[in-house]
């Protein structure tokens, strides 16, 4: 019954992720995108999060019922998803992960047949409902309020290229397959089931406000918990099912929606860098790109029942580290960059097939170190690696870094 919090692999679970309408009131799985995973991971809570499950200690919770045991009410969670960057294949067409694309900058801006860009809103507080379901529905974890605080890009020669979102979330829970009494079928029947055996022993960590299962061919919805009578409602025939008779003992499941997937992963070595608005001839090697929009929960204030988090947003800053082999020529523009205290325009284009393209733009790249050239073995062809920044026109960082699917 214990359900794991340690990164779980994409190919084991699904991730689905739903933009809130309002911060912190969780959307069903229903609503929600199924993002691919591939073979990246997803952790959604550090593991001394969890609850004892012994704890008799009962406190004011957030919709209608109380017990310390219920897991929509801890602290602030850190969590984590990691993901090739994966186009949807077709221009104008956004990628699966849009929605954490779009919590991260705050804006993302289709043009039909042509791209979907994301670029920096000011005081960008979006969050996000996560569900990370594994794949047979026995066990599944939500996080919700959830913020995205740091984006990096990662890149490396023989590996598909990388995106990791991470941030902090205001709620956390989790759900497990449970075990039903009798439920009748006609429309007239009780919408309100007692939990046996073990899950009813341990009910307070079996359901979760709001979780979706399915009963055999009927999807259902958890409405309200009684624990006390050790009771759940729920609203039935859900998504097109119909109400139907289950045995005693009949096995729910999280429900878990059905696989689909677009476009495929970008191929490892087709990076394009431009400076200063001209293609070079490097190639790379290694390198991160790192977006910190600074975002996070300042404090949990208590009034009367009700539990309100302030969100802050701190200074906007994006990193870039970047191993390059090229000419010795290329290395040297960008250490008299260096010398010179300038900023260029640096473009970092990740594919090379139209619709399959993320375009990593930094109008104002101002480089803070350039190591010295290293031998490669390869006649006029030097490895050195730089880093730098991204600066914006702007005191407040809010141009300094757009992300490009086209």
């Amino acid at each position: 019954m214990a359900c794991t919090t340690q990164p779980v692999q994409g190919h084991e679970l699904r991730l689905l992720v739903a933009p809130e309408v309002t911060a912190s009131t969780p959307i069903s799985t229903i609503d929600a995108t199924i993002v691919t995973l591939d073979y990246g991971s997803a952790d959604l809570g550090p593991e001394e999060a969890q609850p004892d499950r012994e704890s008799n200690d009962r406190q004011p919770g957030r919709d209608g019922y109380t017990d310390e045991r219920v897991l929509d009410i801890f602290d602030v969670t850190a969590w984590s998803v990691e993901k090739s960057l994966r186009p949807s294949g077709t221009k104008g067409t956004a990628p699966d992960d849009d929605a954490l694309w779009e919590a991260a900058f705050g804006t993302g801006t289709n043009d039909p047949g042509v791209s979907e860009a994301y670029t920096i809103l000011g005081s960008n507080c979006k969050t996000l409902t996560i569900y990370q379901i594994a794949v047979g529905g026995e066990e599944g974890q939500r996080v919700y309020g959830a913020l995205i605080d740091t984006v990096v890009i990662a890149l490396e020669a023989g590996a598909d290229p990388k995106v990791t979102f991470s941030g902090t979330a205001r709620y956390r829970d989790r759900g497990y397959k449970w075990v039903a009494d009798e439920i009748v079928a006609d429309e007239a029947g009780p919408s309100t089931f007692d939990v046996l055996g073990e899950d009813h022993q341990y009910f307070d960590q079996t359901v979760a406000l709001g979780h979706h299962y399915t009963i055999e061919d009927e999807r259902v919805q958890v409405t309200a918990i009684d624990r006390d009578a050790d009771e759940m409602t729920f609203t039935r025939a859900l998504d097109g099912t119909v109400k139907a008779a289950h045995a005693k003992g009949t096995v729910a499941f999280l429900y878990v929606p059905t696989f689909s997937s677009t476009g495929d992963p970008i191929s490892p070595t087709e990076v394009t860098v431009s400076r200063d608005g001209g293609t070079t001839d490097l190639t790379v090697k290694s390198g991160t790109i790192t977006y910190n929009g600074n975002l996070t929960y300042l404090d949990d204030v208590e009034q009367g029942e009700e539990r309100r988090s302030i969100v802050t947003q701190g200074e906007i800053t994006t990193e870039w580290e970047m191993t390059f082999q090229g000419r010795d020529d290329t290395r040297q523009a960008f250490v008299e960059d260096h010398r010179r205290r300038t900023t260029v325009p640096l473009l970092f284009e990740i594919g090379d097939t139209a619709g399959s393209i993320v375009e990593v733009s930094m109008p104002l790249g101002q480089v803070t170190n350039v190591t010295a050239a290293m031998p490669t073995g390869i006649e006029d062809r030097v490895e050195f690696t730089v880093t730098g920044i991204a600066k914006s026109t702007t005191a407040s960082q809010y141009d300094a870094i757009s992300v490009t699917y086209k």
